[in-house]
This record gives structure tokens, C-alpha cells and sequence, in this order.
């Protein structure tokens, strides 16, 4: 199985959503972590699972909630970066930027 690293960006993306959904209703931020880290597991055991798009990342849709997660894997490392977590809302000139 692969290790999944997080880019500071990615991390950042993900706190801000997971925060405005515990804001928005009681148990929210819970059930969008629970829907990323279900995402997240597959990235993780299928990683190839997910068609590449731009520069060799992969898009994996979050289902129930408007995000896309953005990761690149790198087989003799054995580790998957997630580039971004990705809200569908945003311009998607940015999805690549770092």
C-alpha cells in the first residue's frame, strides 16, 4: 500500500472545508472527514484507479461534497502526494498550481 503525503496547500484546503462544515451544522465537519478519508483509502489501495489528467495527477471526485481531490503518484517511492483538496466552485485554471 502506498504512504499518502500532503502538500501544505492540500492540508490547508482540507482544515478550511473541514472547519466551515463543522460550522455550518453539528456533526457536518465529521461526516466530510469521514467521506474524504474514505476517498482517501482508495486513492491509497488503487491508486491507478483514477484516470490522469494534467501533468501525471490524478482526479478523484469526493462524493456528497463539491471537492475534488488532486494527487500524483510515484511508484518507487511508494508514496502519493495530494496536491490539493480542491473545492469544484473554484476557477479550474488553478487545480494545478501549487
Amino acid at each position: 500500500m502506498y504512504s499518502l503525503v500532503f502538500s501544505s496547500q492540500a492540508r490547508k484546503e482540507f482544515l478550511e472545508a473541514y472547519y466551515w462544515y463543522k460550522d455550518q451544522s453539528p456533526g457536518l465537519g465529521k461526516r466530510f472527514e469521514q467521506v474524504m478519508d474514505r476517498q482517501l483509502q482508495i486513492i491509497r489501495k488503487r491508486p491507478f484507479l483514477f484516470q490522469e489528467r494534467k501533468l501525471d495527477y490524478r482526479e478523484c471526485v469526493v462524493p456528497v461534497f463539491p471537492f475534488i481531490i488532486i494527487y500524483k503518484l510515484f511508484p518507487k517511492e511508494n508514496e502519493i502526494l495530494i496536491l490539493s483538496v480542491f473545492h469544484t466552485s473554484r476557477s479550474p485554471d488553478n487545480k494545478y498550481k501549487k
